[in-house]
């Protein structure tokens, strides 16, 4: 969650430049206070209706790489001005944050996203590395494309599909119940076909993928027929006593 809060920064740093500044003096760069919209995908911010439709658009497989993440970047967009002056602490920004639930559009707020991430592969080769490799511009370096890590909120693994040995990289957020969610990237994922205008993207000609291919993401099955093996576990052995024997 750490470094979801750091790639969040860099990226208001490139999109939003004054709106940074303005965190860097009141000392609230480390994001904290949207911890609640990374950590179930902005669940509570948007209506049952709305937020289906904002999780189909993140497990369609058109996005790209940590697409969330320009979400919230275009939430702050909205709201930036109202907050640079009405916030004088980051008390009161936490405060101002918790209160936009139900007051987001949707569908503003994903068009926007889609019109950052185009804007940032127009230039991506002016990018610094580290959010090049956030946004899938570039494969991260080798001694962080491991096949089996885990930080303080997300297992990473690697498995292998098929003869053709194409290896999908996929993040399971360790929430309870509905909060479950399996979001994979693919090292090829298509970028979206949007215009330089982001207010003139149509978003539901972006997703081309049906419901049952984000079912089919979404339930992957670890024990099919060319997925990597589960670990087996020893049984435990069994104690003795001395006068009762094995128990």
């Amino acid at each position: 969650m750490k470094d979801q809060f750091s790639q969040l920064f860099k990226l208001v740093e490139i999109l939003m430049p004054r709106f940074a500044a303005y965190l860097r003096s009141k000392e609230a760069t480390y994001m904290n206070f949207c911890f609640k919209w990374l950590l179930i995908l902005f669940k509570r911010e948007f209506s049952y209706d709305d937020i289906k439709v904002l999780w189909e658009a993140l497990w369609s497989d058109v996005v790209p790489k940590n697409f969330h993440l320009l979400i919230a970047a275009s939430i702050f967009y909205g709201e930036m001005d109202k907050i640079m002056k009405t916030c004088e602490d980051v008390n009161q920004l936490l405060q101002y944050i918790n209160c936009l639930s139900g007051k987001i559009n949707v569908k503003t707020t994903l068009s926007r996203a889609a019109g950052f991430y185009q804007q940032l592969l127009e230039v991506n080769d002016q990018l610094p590395d580290d959010v090049r490799v956030t946004l899938g511009f570039i494969p991260p370096p080798p001694a962080e494309n491991a096949s089996c890590f885990a930080d303080d909120s997300t297992l990473f693994f690697s498995a292998s599909y098929g003869s053709g040995g194409n290896t999908l990289d996929a993040s399971a957020a360790a929430t309870s119940g509905e909060e479950t969610r399996f979001l994979l990237d693919r090292q090829n994922s298509p970028c979206l076909e949007v215009g330089q205008d982001a207010g003139d993207v149509d978003l539901e000609n972006q997703q081309s993928s049906s419901r049952s291919d984000i079912n089919a993401m979404v339930m992957h099955d670890p024990f099919a027929p060319g997925a990597s093996q589960p670990i087996t576990f020893l049984p435990t052995p069994k104690r003795t006593h001395p006068n009762r024997g094995t128990h």
